[in-house]
């Protein structure tokens, strides 16, 4: 994984970077939950969510990811969706 990390790093980018934009109401509620429904889908995935404990581990004390881990903290594993609507 370790040679695949950067490229995740870039996602997780973008994710919060999608996040942010809905936070700051720049975004269609329609548009949002587009993205929202694929950045869970990808969480949910076993090298993602690998990539992702990998690195919010070393960006939490940070403060970065915020908007990323909004979202992880209300995947539901056994259904693979948020268990909140407006996350």
């Amino acid at each position: 994984m370790s040679g695949t990390l950067p490229q995740f790093y870039s996602y997780f980018d973008l994710y919060n970077e999608q996040a942010f934009l809905h936070d700051a109401g720049r975004l269609r509620s329609e548009t949002w939950n587009e993205w929202k429904d694929g950045i869970v889908a990808n969480l949910t995935k076993l090298q993602f969510k690998a990539a992702w404990l990998y690195i919010y581990k070393r960006a939490k004390p940070l403060g970065e990811f915020e908007g990323v881990a909004a979202i992880w903290e209300r995947i539901d594993f056994e259904n693979g969706s948020p268990e909140a609507e407006d996350v």
